[in-house]
């Protein structure tokens, strides 16, 4: 078995390589049958990285306030980077996305 080591500003946390937020959000997928079409992704951290993914989500959204690395990886990928920080460049996200249906 192989562990990985993943931190934030609050906590860090050991876990099994192959357990992360994208692979969490793709099992719940394959299990609520959700097409990746269906499926907005919000991140701003390293431990989100996994699950900005254009495999894993339609709609790939950060936060103004988001990590250095969050934000290079999504210019990268062409998500939306919002203008607002927090819960705010979430709903900011969000509202874009809902604009793209």
């Amino acid at each position: 078995q192989q562990l990985t080591f993943v931190r934030n500003d609050i906590y860090g946390r050991l876990s099994h390589t192959d357990f992360t937020k994208g692979t969490a959000l793709t099992e719940l997928a394959q299990q609520l049958d959700i097409p990746r079409e269906g499926i907005f992704v919000a991140g701003d951290h390293f431990n989100d990285l996994s699950m900005l993914q254009p495999e894993r989500a339609e709609w790939l959204v950060s936060p103004a306030n988001s990590i250095s690395e969050v934000i290079a990886h999504m210019e990268r990928i062409d998500g939306f980077i919002a203008s607002s920080e927090c819960g705010e460049g979430v709903l900011e996200g969000l509202e874009w996305a809902l604009q793209q249906t």
